[in-house]
């Protein structure tokens, strides 16, 4: 018994990083009324951008984002605003202007990426579903 609870607690605590690599999912409809389910996207390069509409490094970000989605349209991308629904006409101000699916992060079905720190935070997921967080917004030529 003491072995059984021993291996539970250390389970408890190394969990994070045991499960680390584990592959991400999200699923959610976009603003644009289309389904997004990141597991259906295996075998691709997908890019996750979680922001706020009143965060200006957001809008900055957001911007790049876009460029890069013009670049390089093989790689989808999606934009996930941690606003409040109550935010909608400003959440969807900002993201009208993009090329790429944005999203309400409150309206996910499925999200086991981590709590978000800070934003904007951007992950690149690799085509087994493995998501690396990174600074700043990729390049094209990176992510091929």
């Amino acid at each position: 018994m003491k072995v059984s609870l021993l291996a539970i607690f250390l389970l408890c605590i190394f969990s994070k990083t045991l499960f680390a690599d584990e592959p991400k999912n999200l699923v959610v409809t976009t603003f644009d009324g289309k389904d997004f389910d990141l597991k259906k996207l295996r075998g691709k390069i997908v890019v996750v951008n979680f922001w706020a509409y009143w965060c200006e490094n957001c809008a900055r970000a957001m911007v790049e984002i876009d460029e890069l989605h013009k670049e390089c349209p093989d790689i989808d991308i999606i934009g996930l605003s941690i606003d409040r629904r109550t935010s909608l006409k400003e959440i969807l101000a900002r993201a009208d202007k993009l090329s790429y699916a944005n999203a309400l992060l409150a309206n996910a079905s499925v999200n086991n990426f981590p709590e978000i720190e800070m934003i904007p935070t951007t992950y690149i997921v690799n085509e087994n579903g493995i998501a690396k967080k990174i600074n700043g917004v990729p390049k094209c030529s990176q992510l091929k």
